[in-house]
């Protein structure tokens, strides 16, 4: 699925200039302090989804007749799109998400994007629609995009556009990737962990212990996990090689873990992550 009207590179997100950076570099280091969502995802983190919550309120406000976000599981339908979109498309998708939360924060606001009352973010990005960053523009258009097409191809979206739905109503049948993110969601509820500081004089039993999240590590703790086994993981804080740590491994940590910034602790401290089904 490829969601861009507009292909934009690492090089062109952080190319326009220094405020757009410090916003970055502000991003990076707060972001994942802030989680207080209700929504269940496997893909995007609870502070990306505070973003996207906030966003698409924003996007799409309360009319008559039409669904609220709840309703057209706008949340959770992004998520199951973007849980098997390429990663160089995820990636791209996630820095705009972090360009656009932090930028109100060098555009004359007090706060990011998802903290702002609902005149802000809307005046935000009225202003943001105009700005001479085409970069920008850009942005705001590949994060919009999504969210209308999850929005009005809901079915709970068709009678408010007067669209009568597929000819013959024929019953939905889905797809083996919808299924099998149906399967990994319910298994992620079973099979979720989380994270503790392992002293020296502490001891804990497991099936399968594993050491390091990424080359696969990740991927494995949390098939393991969903076939019933007690895994332990452990990881070294933030002294991972990242040549070898992607955005699937990432994901797959994320699954298994309460705290989907468990691989990004750089307190040099051994990490363990344990649970069973």
């Amino acid at each position: 699925m490829s969601l861009w009207t507009e292909k934009i590179s690492r090089r062109k997100l952080f190319g326009f200039g220094l405020g757009g950076l410090l916003s970055l570099c502000i991003g990076a280091f707060f972001f994942n302090r802030f989680k207080r969502s209700s929504y269940k995802t496997l893909f995007f983190s609870s502070s990306e989804v505070e973003f996207l919550q906030a966003y698409s309120q924003t996007l799409l406000p309360p009319t008559p007749g039409f669904p609220d976000l709840e309703k057209a599981e706008v949340i959770r339908r992004l998520d199951e799109e973007f849980f098997f979109v390429d990663p160089s498309i995820s990636d791209d998708f996630k820095s705009l998400i972090i360009i656009l939360e932090y930028l109100p924060l060098i555009s004359g606001y007090w706060s990011r994007f998802s903290k702002l009352n609902e005149i802000d973010r809307k005046n935000f990005l009225l202003s943001q629609e105009t700005t001479k960053s085409d970069t920008i523009r850009a942005a705001l258009a590949n994060l919009k995009l999504p969210v209308y097409l999850v929005y009005y191809g809901h079915e709970s979206s068709f009678k408010a556009i007067s669209y009568d739905g597929p000819f013959g109503n024929p019953p939905e049948k889905l797809s083996e990737s919808r299924i099998y993110y149906k399967k990994s969601w319910g298994n992620y509820e079973r099979s979720r962990l989380r994270m503790e500081k392992l002293r020296r004089s502490q001891n804990r039993k497991a099936d399968v212990a594993i050491v390091g999240t990424g080359c696969g590590g990740a991927t494995l703790a949390y098939e393991l996990s969903k076939n019933g086994k007690k895994v332990i993981m452990i990881e070294e804080g933030g002294y991972y090689h990242t040549g070898t740590f992607d955005n699937h491994e990432l994901n797959m940590a994320g699954k298994v873990s309460a705290e989907r910034n468990m691989a990004t602790d750089a307190t040099g401290t051994i990490n363990l992550v344990y649970g069973k089904t």
